[in-house]
């Protein structure tokens, strides 16, 4: 890769906060939101490229993405994504949250191109996936059907199911975030993902192959 794990943390260690810690960067977006200045910004800005850099490293070690390149490109076309629509997020208590589905919703367009040599720093080039109404639900419509799903859980399940599927941590994370041993947290995941399954109202947001 063309940049490193040790960058990002060199990047980390000028966050006020744990690059997880997304109620601190909710509320700094929040903050900037009612009244505009320049250190919340930063910090948002901060947060949001490492959070997106994160994101994509951890995909291509895990070898979903093709080349560096692409690394950097997605990176990049995310990033400015992020930061153009930024004023857009109706809700500045899920910043966090629009962010990844951002990162996520990227991640599928470019799995699924038909035309990988198409070069994804192309603004014109194919639109992603939540943005098509015949193949994937709007993301945001998505988020929010699963923001409430999680919110008409069992109260001992929601902290559980909020950084699982939103926050995408680790079951070692949660267990430490919730003071729960992992295989609790293993068993408090598949409940969750037991009520999800019998959860009309956010079935009607999903197509049959969404997981």
């Amino acid at each position: 890769m063309s940049i490193s794990f040790s960058d990002l943390d060199r990047l980390v260690a000028h966050l006020p906060f744990s690059l997880d810690d997304t109620e601190k960067v909710n509320a700094a977006f929040a903050r900037w939101r009612a009244h505009p200045n320049r250190e919340d910004e930063k910090v948002v800005a901060l947060w949001t490229y490492c959070f997106i850099m994160r994101y994509f490293m951890v995909k291509a070690v895990r070898g979903t993405l093709r080349s560096a390149s692409d690394l950097d490109a997605l990176i990049a076309k995310v990033y400015r994504k992020a930061d153009r629509k930024r004023d857009t997020v109706k809700d500045a208590s899920r910043y966090a949250s629009w962010v990844s589905v951002i990162c996520k919703n990227t991640l599928i367009n470019y799995v699924n191109r038909k035309r990988p040599e198409q070069s994804i720093q192309d603004d014109q080039g194919p639109v992603l996936l939540a943005e098509s109404s015949t193949t994937y639900h709007d993301a945001g419509f998505v988020l929010q059907a699963l923001h409430d799903a999680i919110d008409r859980l069992p109260a001992y399940l929601q902290e559980t199911a909020r950084l699982h599927f939103l926050q995408e941590l680790t079951y070692e994370e949660i267990s430490e975030r919730i003071d729960k041993s992992v295989p609790t947290v293993r068993s408090y995941r598949h409940k969750v993902v037991k009520k999800f399954r019998e959860d009309d109202q956010l079935l009607t947001f999903l197509q049959p192959e969404d997981p």
